[in-house]
Formats: structure tokens, C-alpha cells, sequence
């Protein structure tokens, strides 16, 4: 058995629209560039009836400064389970009365983020079918008219920090080491640990061209 451990770094924007027209700016992409990283855009699409809401993971450098529709960057999303995972696991976290309840009632400040980040919850594989992806649907209409009512002009910005949130917290209970920043580019920073020998580690190795990334590879006892 391979024991060996590829190294992965990620750098992720978050970007979600009520309209789904997502606002690239050269900000984002330079923030998004690294030697030794891979750079995203995550963008939270709500459009598509079939797949129900998610997030497509998009290289970097298939975006240039603009604004595009989401249908135009769909075709270029990356599929690895461990984003498969993150998508997933955002749609359960969504759907937990409890933990969105807080969110959704706390002060947004270090401390309190530090608090929610902090909950129990149980990573398990849920449900997928076509209900699911409803109660999805209804659960993030919910969170978007609680921030109509309680923020009315500043609610999209919030529900962006808010999708932020939700995403670090659910990496973090993946067991990736994960970075969350209130401000700046890029929003998230997060360490994989994969095997070598995995598809992770294939798929990476084999799009290499989305930046000139740099390997660590652990001997693992």
C-alpha cells in the first residue's frame, strides 16, 4: 500500500448573485495566482432545476476580468471529490435548522464566528435524491429573505460572507486545515492531504496547468 501524501493548496473566491451574473475583477484573479497553489472560483448556482442549488469550482485561469452568467462557466467546473464533498456537505449544513438558526442570529465578529465555527456536526453521506435538492431550494430562500428583512440594501454582500462561513465550516469538519478571511483575496486557504496514488491526486497532477504547482510529499509511518 502507498503511503505516500500529496500536498494541495487551494486559494477560493466565493461569488454568489441573486442574479446569477458573477462580477470577476482582476482583484480576485491576482489574488487567486500563487506559484504553489491552486486558485478558484467558487460560484454558488441556483438556476440549474436539475442539479438543484451548488457550487461549481472554476479555475482561475479560465476567467478573465468581466461579468459573465453562470451558464458560461458551468462547462468548465472542476470535478475532485473532495470539492464534491465541500458542495455537499454546504447543502446539509443548509438544511440543519439549528446551526443556520444561529448563523443567521449572530454578530458577525471574530469571536462569534470562532464560536459557530466551533459547533458539533456530523459529517454523514445524506440523502441526494430530487427532495433534497427542494428543501435546498426552500432552505436558501430562507436564508435570503431572513437577510431581506434584517439588512434589506447590504443583503447580497452579507449572504456572500455568510456562504463563506458555511463552506469553511463544513472544510473544517472534512479535516482540512482551512482559512477564512473577513477581507481580501483570496476568501478561503485550504491544505489537502490526498494520497498520491488517489484520483485527487491524478486529477491535480494532470491539470497542472492551472498553476505551476508546487509538491510536498509526505513518508508516512
Amino acid at each position: 500500500m502507498n503511503n505516500d501524501i500529496q500536498l494541495i493548496d487551494l486559494l477560493i473566491e466565493v461569488k454568489c448573485s441573486r442574479n446569477e451574473r458573477y462580477v470577476i475583477r482582476q482583484r480576485d484573479l491576482d489574488g487567486l495566482y500563487s506559484n504553489s497553489a491552486f486558485g478558484f472560483v467558487a460560484l454558488l448556482i441556483t438556476s440549474d432545476i436539475h442539479a438543484g442549488p451548488h457550487w461549481a469550482f472554476i479555475p482561475s485561469h479560465k476567467i478573465h476580468p468581466r461579468t459573465y452568467k453562470g451558464k458560461w462557466l458551468t462547462p468548465y467546473k472542476f470535478q475532485c471529490s473532495c470539492l464534491h464533498q465541500l458542495d455537499h456537505l454546504w447543502g446539509e449544513v443548509l438544511l440543519n435548522e439549528e446551526l443556520m438558526d444561529k448563523l443567521l442570529n449572530m454578530k458577525i465578529d471574530f469571536k462569534c464566528q470562532e464560536w459557530w465555527q466551533g459547533l458539533p456536526f456530523s459529517v454523514t453521506q445524506g440523502r441526494k435524491d430530487a427532495i433534497r435538492k427542494i428543501k435546498i431550494t426552500e432552505a436558501l430562500n430562507t436564508l435570503r429573505s431572513h437577510l431581506n428583512i434584517s439588512l434589506k440594501r447590504n443583503a447580497s454582500r452579507q449572504e456572500g460572507f455568510l456562504h463563506q462561513c458555511i463552506l469553511c465550516f463544513c472544510l473544517n469538519k472534512l479535516g482540512y486545515r482551512t482559512t477564512s478571511n473577513r477581507v481580501g483575496v483570496p476568501d478561503l486557504r485550504i491544505e489537502l492531504k490526498v494520497p498520491c496514488d488517489s484520483p485527487d491526486s491524478l486529477l491535480f497532477n494532470t491539470h497542472s496547468s492551472i498553476s505551476p504547482l508546487v509538491k510536498s510529499v509526505l513518508q508516512l509511518n
